[in-house]
């Protein structure tokens, strides 16, 4: 416990003395190897290396593959890193295996909130209220449940977070959700507040996460500073230089300026060479090739996505480029196919319903050109 706090705060274990030569046999790094495996893990995380953090963990999980703290750490991990598909599955699996924790219940509402899940989210929300009143993770998962379009209320949302951060006020799950409601209602103000805030925990000993400073990012080129965006993107890629994701946001703040947009998509272009599954990257490129209204070139890029993973977002967004460049039929065939995934996804569903309307629409209009029958 010692050697991971210290590894959390950046300091070097082997220099700490927590490696005594004259240490009795019964060591726990040496009763016990795997524990040197773990602190390195951490240690990885303090130092930005989540790549060898990843496979760390991996290594780990494949001795100890129903450790609950392992299966949170790699969730945490991935969910850091933008996969959120993946982080949602190693949630799932750690609810499955002890369905009485609620731990890492508030990232998997962040999920499932993010992707548009609201039936999941709303039955995750009354099982963690159920089993933990008193814990804010609940909390969080009811207050992100209220925000979902289906219900709406983001007041009453904000209210809930509002009364977690007030009994736990350096909650990051509590303020990430924070920041992401503001983020949705394009309150960039309020949700560069609550990203700050977590950015300044980092400072005191709290693990640096990827998604606050994406987060940042965004808040700003929401109220127009793009030179704070372009900083913290910066800052970013110092932190995780050969990162796709700390390229990507570089990517993202320069395609605000028209004469930047080439270089912007160069960079998502590398991003992607480092990582072809960077989701990240991909959205960037997809909105790239869309301003440049070449629809066949988001297509090629989804479907190439869907080798790698088959997620309803996917199916979404492949559809989407279908629509635009009006191939019809492939588009709602991609819309019911993220419906296979997610029956009540609500992006799918209203997909549809606009296909089929406009479908509706020309058929009258091809009724009313021909002569009137004698």
């Amino acid at each position: 416990e010692a050697s991971l706090a210290l590894t959390r705060l950046g300091v070097n274990v082997k220099g700490s003395g927590l490696e005594d030569a004259s240490a009795p046999p019964t060591n726990s790094s040496r009763v016990f190897p795997f524990l040197s495996k773990l602190v390195s893990v951490h240690g990885f995380v303090a130092n930005h290396k989540l790549g060898l953090a990843t496979t760390a963990l991996r290594s780990l999980s494949e001795q100890f593959p129903e450790n609950p703290h392992l299966l949170l750490e790699r969730a945490t991990l991935d969910f850091d890193l933008g996969n959120l598909d993946d982080s949602l599955e190693i949630l799932e699996r750690l609810r499955t295996l002890y369905p009485r924790s609620v731990d890492g219940g508030d990232m998997q509402a962040m999920v499932l909130r993010i992707r548009e899940n609201p039936t999941k989210l709303s039955r995750l929300a009354r099982t963690l209220v159920r089993l933990a009143p008193n814990r804010p993770e609940p909390w969080i998962a009811i207050a992100l449940d209220c925000s979902s379009d289906t219900k709406s209320h983001p007041k009453k949302a904000l209210e809930h977070l509002s009364r977690v951060l007030h009994l736990h006020q350096h909650h990051t799950g509590a303020l990430l959700a924070m920041g992401f409601l503001h983020l949705r209602h394009s309150d960039g103000r309020r949700a560069a507040t609550s990203y700050q805030r977590v950015r300044e925990r980092v400072a005191q000993g709290a693990r640096a996460r990827f998604c606050v400073y994406q987060g940042l990012v965004e808040a700003y080129l929401q109220t127009h500073e793009v030179k704070r965006a372009l900083a913290t993107a910066k800052e970013a890629l110092e932190m995780m230089p050969h990162n796709p994701k700390s390229l990507t946001m570089i990517g993202i703040v320069l395609s605000q300026s028209p004469d930047m947009r080439q270089k912007a998509a160069k960079a998502f272009r590398k991003a992607l060479s480092l990582d072809p599954k960077c989701v990240d990257a991909v959205e960037a490129l997809s909105r790239f090739y869309h301003l440049e209204k070449r629809y066949d070139k988001i297509v090629d890029l989804l479907k190439a996505q869907l080798r790698y993973r088959r997620t309803d977002y996917l199916h979404v967004r492949l559809a989407d480029a279908y629509k635009m460049s009006g191939q019809i039929d492939e588009a709602l065939e991609q819309y019911h196919a993220a419906l296979s995934i997610t029956p009540d996804h609500r992006e799918a569903l209203n997909g549809i319903e606009t296909l089929e309307s406009s479908m509706k629409d020309d058929s009258m209009v091809d009724d009313s050109d021909r002569p009137d029958e004698i």
